[in-house]
């Protein structure tokens, strides 16, 4: 049977000095979200078995995290629950809270005597122990003064323990409390700039319960429940240690570090888990990765100055949450019960009646005697009698009766005179003639049998709440499923809305650049011309004198062809082919390709002029495109000579480039080569210009 790690995450309250905002959200009773500490318009989103806000109340937390986990100690199970977070997170007020607020430790001793005192029929057992790890070394609180460092030690199976740690019995709540307020006060603490009372050290208070149920060969269980304090990871350029406490806050850090290798290593079921590199890890071997069953308490701060260590910490629980555990029952079996002299005469027969169809012995061979005295307890022999050897008394002497002699007799029909165990037949009598027989008294077969239903039942049990767990893994399981496929989805619908929206972003600038740098006719719609038309639109006068008068529109069209070189002529700013020249090429294959597309949409529209226009603005965003020229003059001349336009097939030697609208020559014509030297000496003008 496994359990993963049960993750817990606490907001801790505003301070009064503290400035309020929204970098740490609750969202809901299992889910907290936080602020990108890299970009304040982003947030990560974690999922945990439970999250409180900053109004949970010290009895939420428990009855809702801790006291589930209580009736597994009583069980034979360990249970470890320990605080995280950073330094002034609210850990040490999670566990162990004050006078008017108690925290998870003093609530957990209050519930265990509670279910001690309802168990009327166990004899139950409380045994507390606390020590801290402060500097990575091992010391025992519950003694008056600090003695000499404790080793951690390991035992034949392979449980981690720590040597001559003190624990002291407890009967009621008033002892417990006598004890851990001794102990608090030899914890070492410190102010810093962000806590009065920092805890240097890490702190582990246990509590093993032992439980004796009160039937003949009932086990014993042994459960225990540990309760860690861990002390904060700090900034030391925000604390304001000194050299003490810097050299306290740098074995703090190291022993997290450790922690958290340790964490990366089991999810990554590394073939080494570095427990051995800290006395820390150590000691929580088993809440991590072993047989106990835990809950990690993630405390985190809000406010700006605390959003990466806040970040950090969420990390951490979600790394640890994927930790899996094999719970195990920790019993010791009962000693058998001692043999008594009642018990002894019984088991021989002294005492005991007759059986009915025992057989009576006839004297044709003679044993050795075996005195019984007078007080029941039988005498040690010379030799004892085997099998299905039937033994009649004969006169001894006084004060005891002796064993006379005993003849093997044959089976009977159906059943055996001599067998395995307590079915051996041996007839004792103080008396000639009285047979006994020796066998189990009435009381240990009932424990037997009461041992037998005991342990069937257990069995059934274990095995119910394994298929039980098995069944919320399972659920837990597919609902983390869910929630990764729903955000996988939320992802790519925001990563696809980021897109839409920097192409409309691109769009946008594109039309703000283009209406700032060209001059617009109110009359002719589209744009007009830019300057690098200019050079195929020398002879206007000329093409206005050839155009037929039947085709009114293809001459207004040129009238305003010209109107726009004069405007072009006059008119400040960079042109078509600097813009073009100062963009990369992704950026102009770009340009190029929606100035085309709208182009043709035009064309599909009969409206050549404005096709025309948008052919021509991108001509200088792909300088070496030859089939763009080429139908730049094929529908230059369709508008002169008011003849309709049919797009030419493609030339011989081109290709069609599959991610571009464009057509590009492979053996490049001489116009594409007049093109791209025309672009590079412009290009080389504007860049010494710019000098």
């Amino acid at each position: 049977m496994s359990a993963s790690v049960r993750i817990a995450c606490r907001v801790r309250p505003f301070i009064n000095s503290e400035a309020q905002d929204d970098s740490v959200e609750v969202l809901d009773s299992t889910s907290v979200s936080v602020v990108n500490p890299q970009d304040a318009a982003k947030r990560f989103r974690f999922n945990f078995t439970s999250v409180h806000g900053q109004d949970a109340t010290q009895d939420q937390v428990f009855d809702r995290d801790v006291l589930p986990l209580l009736a597994n100690v009583f069980t034979g199970h360990t249970v470890t629950i320990f605080a995280y977070g950073v330094t002034s997170s609210g850990k040490t007020h999670t566990m162990q809270g004050s006078l008017e607020q108690p925290g998870i430790i003093p609530r957990v001793v209050d519930a265990l005597f509670k279910r001690k005192e309802a168990m009327h029929q166990t004899k139950v057992l409380l045994e507390l122990s606390y020590m801290e790890i402060y500097k990575d070394d091992v010391f025992d609180l519950m003694v008056s003064a600090r003695e000499a460092k404790l080793p951690v030690r390991e035992d034949g199976k392979g449980k981690v323990f720590v040597a001559n740690l003190t624990e002291t019995p407890i009967e009621t709540t008033e002892e417990f409390d006598t004890h851990f307020a001794a102990a608090c006060k030899g914890r070492s603490v410190a102010a810093t700039n962000f806590n009065r009372a920092s805890s240097r050290s890490h702190a582990i208070l246990g509590i093993k319960v032992t439980v004796k149920e009160n039937y003949p060969g009932a086990p014993t269980l042994i459960g225990k429940v540990n309760l860690v304090d861990l002390a904060g990871s700090e900034n030391n350029k925000m604390t304001g240690n000194d050299a003490v406490r810097m050299a306290e806050s740098a074995a703090i850090n190291k022993s997290l570090s450790v922690l958290g290798q340790v964490v990366h290593a089991l999810n990554q079921r590394a073939a080494r888990v570095p427990y051995r590199d800290s006395k820390l890890t150590r000691i929580l071997q088993d809440a991590l990765g072993g047989s106990s069953i835990s809950l990690l308490i993630c405390n985190i701060a809000p406010g700006v100055r605390f959003k990466q260590d806040t970040l950090n910490t969420l990390n951490f629980a979600t790394r640890t949450k994927e930790i899996e555990n094999r719970p195990v029952v920790n019993q010791k079996a009962a000693p058998p019960p001692p043999l008594s002299a009642k018990t002894s005469q019984s088991s021989i027969g002294i005492g005991r009646p007759p059986r009915r169809g025992s057989m009576t012995p006839t004297s044709s061979h003679t044993a050795l005697p075996i005195s019984v005295s007078t007080s029941g307890i039988p005498v040690q022999s010379r030799r004892m009698s085997f099998g299905a050897r039937h033994v009649s008394a004969g006169p001894s002497g006084a004060g005891s009766s002796v064993v006379g002699t005993s003849r093997i007799q044959p089976p009977t029909h159906g059943r055996r005179a001599s067998s395995v165990g307590h079915s051996r037949r041996t007839s004792v009598s103080s008396t000639p003639g009285e047979n006994v027989v020796i066998g189990l008294t009435e009381k240990e077969v009932e424990a037997k049998i009461a041992s037998a239903v005991q342990a069937a039942l257990a069995k059934r049990e274990e095995e119910l709440k394994e298929h039980a767990l098995q069944e919320v893994q399972r659920m837990e399981a597919e609902r983390r499923r869910q929630e990764e496929e729903q955000r996988a989805e939320e992802e790519r619908q925001r990563r696809e809305a980021e897109k839409q929206e920097e192409l409309r972003r691109q769009e946008e600038e594109w039309q703000r650049r283009r209406a700032a740098e060209v001059t617009e006719d109110p009359r002719s719609g589209p744009p007009s011309y830019s300057s690098v038309a200019t050079p195929h639109l020398k002879n206007f006068d000329e093409t206005i004198g050839d155009v037929d008068m039947s085709t009114p529109l293809a001459k207004r069209h040129l009238e305003l062809l010209r109107r726009v070189e004069t405007l072009e002529q006059s008119r400040d700013g960079p042109t078509d082919m600097e813009v073009a020249v100062a963009m990369d090429y992704a950026t102009r294959k770009k340009v190029a390709k929606s100035l085309i597309k709208r182009a043709r949409t035009y064309q599909n529209q009969n409206d050549l002029a404005s096709a025309l226009q948008y052919y021509t603005k991108a001509q200088p965003y792909a300088p070496d495109n030859a089939k763009l020229q080429h139908r730049i003059d094929k529908l230059r001349e369709a508008i002169e000579t008011g003849r309709p336009f049919i797009p030419s097939p493609t030339p011989e030697g081109g290709r069609y480039n599959n991610d571009s609208l464009a057509y590009r020559s492979v053996a490049t014509p001489a116009r594409s080569v007049d093109v791209w030297v025309h672009w590079q000496r412009s290009r080389m003008g504007w860049m010494i210009a710019k000098m």
